[in-house]
């Protein structure tokens, strides 16, 4: 016997979860971790996430952006889901998470 559960509701901290599969290829830490995402903004069945890169240069944005995109879209059924890629404040190491900070061997 296999049990169903029920998908989870579509919040702000369900979609920062759901970003916690987006991993960055140049850290292998994850977008939320690394304190990409600033803001996600749910309303009805439409979300608008806020992030930024490491470096306003980074060659990948496209594709963190289509990724950020995707797993929403997937995990939550929408059809649509607006990522602005911000740069204030600029990201600087101190947004990264304690989990973060270890891996990549900073202090903390």
């Amino acid at each position: 016997m296999s049990i169903i559960s029920e998908p989870r509701p579509l919040s702000d901290d369900a979609v920062r979860e759901s970003l916690m599969q987006v991993i960055d290829p140049e850290f292998d830490i994850d977008i939320v971790n690394l304190g990409l995402v600033y803001d996600v903004l749910v309303e009805d069945k439409k979300v608008l996430i806020d992030i930024t890169m490491t470096d306003p240069g980074c060659p990948i944005i496209d594709q963190i952006v289509g990724m950020v995109r995707g797993v929403v879209m997937r995990t939550f059924g929408l059809d649509t889901v607006l990522v602005n890629v911000v740069w204030n404040p600029r990201w600087n190491e101190e947004m990264m998470s304690d989990e973060a900070k270890i891996a990549l061997g900073y202090p903390i």
